[in-house]
């Protein structure tokens, strides 16, 4: 299982004792998309500190499901966000291009902190995180090759409109979501 690293793109990490670094490759890709040290202009990242990731949560936690597919983010440059980000520009600078960058991430999924709460892209929600930024993958519902070429062909098939349809309801994975085929009868 791969661990959280103790640099990415040159800017130190630091965690709290409590973490446990094991958590899906796709967390430390997504600490590498949106981690960097010039991620604000005119302010400089030279160190996060990640309080939680695959331990401290129950499910349906997405920092317990799997192998860790979530992380949160306490503190920028040594200053906690609970107390810096409303007084100090530099904090709040960052953090919101933090947030913004992991929105370009293919494989987001939550996106809460401070400046909005995400969920796949859109508003949703949720109590707290003005203290940290929450940020959690969305895992492949199968990576088959055969499968993924089938859900595209079924996406496809979304997108034809006929008053005689009902769209399946909504589930907790986008992907399958996206691919269930539209009901339709004579």
């Amino acid at each position: 299982m791969p661990q959280l690293p103790v640099s990415i793109n040159g800017v130190k990490i630091e965690f709290s004792q409590s973490v446990n670094k094991a958590v899906d490759q796709k967390i430390t890709n997504a600490l590498k998309h949106c981690i960097k040290p010039n991620i604000a202009k005119n302010y400089t990242l030279t160190k996060i500190y990640i309080s939680s990731a695959n331990d401290s949560h129950k499910m349906p936690s997405r920092h317990v499901q799997g192998s860790g597919k979530a992380i949160d983010i306490s503190r920028i440059n040594g200053m906690k966000m609970s107390l810096h980000y409303k007084t100090n520009e530099a904090v709040q600078k960052i953090t919101n291009a933090i947030q913004g960058e992991f929105e370009t991430f293919p494989h987001k999924r939550e996106n809460f902190g401070p400046l909005f709460k995400k969920k796949r892209g859109k508003p949703h929600p949720v109590s707290g995180h003005a203290d940290r930024v929450h940020l959690a993958e969305n895992n492949t519902f199968v990576s088959n090759p055969f499968f993924k070429g089938f859900q595209a062909a079924l996406k496809v098939l979304q997108v034809v409109t006929n008053p005689g349809c009902v769209y399946l309801p909504d589930t907790n994975t986008p992907d399958l979501r996206n691919s269930l085929l539209v009901r339709c009868w004579p």
